[in-house]
């Protein structure tokens, strides 16, 4: 199967094809109800869901959250422990939502379970807040990283601090 092939959803897409399933065929007969829609049949036409696939669980509540903990890795947040730094970025956090009048349902960030992370080596997944918040910390993290001296070099990343 070739790459462009994977947005075929017709009946008879390669990907369809019997010898490329492992058992009988699990679905209906028929197809999907979409299809019988105008436009149905034709990918183009699907919308993408914003929230789920960037705000709740998606890719922007991945990219926030581990955004903050490398700040917090390479000292933007000042020295100290791990969860030291998340409380500092949390201050700081605070005061953006004050002074740009924005409200956050995100109560803290005083350890990694706040960015559900098991352990310093785990990948952050998420701001411990609901879908608007993940914007909010977007433009948290925009303007904070505006403000800092891009010219420092930051020491190499250890997953250890």
């Amino acid at each position: 199967m070739h790459v462009e092939e994977w947005h075929d959803p017709s009946q008879n897409a390669a990907w369809q094809r019997q010898d490329h399933r492992p058992g009988p065929w699990p679905f209906k007969p028929g197809g999907s109800p979409f299809f019988l829609y105008p436009g149905g049949s034709n990918p183009t036409r699907a919308i993408i869901d914003i929230a789920h696939t960037f705000h709740i669980k998606g890719v922007g509540c991945d990219f926030v959250a581990s955004a903050l903990a490398l700040c917090a890795r390479k000292g933007l947040f000042g020295q100290g422990t791990f969860d030291y730094k998340l409380q500092v970025a949390y201050y700081i956090y605070m005061q953006y939502c004050t002074a740009t009048k924005k409200t956050t349902s995100i109560r803290q960030w005083s350890n990694i379970g706040d960015l559900g992370m098991t352990s310093q080596k785990d990948f952050p997944t998420t701001v411990s807040g609901k879908g608007f918040d993940t914007g909010i910390v977007c433009g948290f993290l925009e303007a904070f990283l505006a403000e800092q001296d891009c010219a420092y070099h930051f020491p190499p990343f250890d997953p250890n601090r």
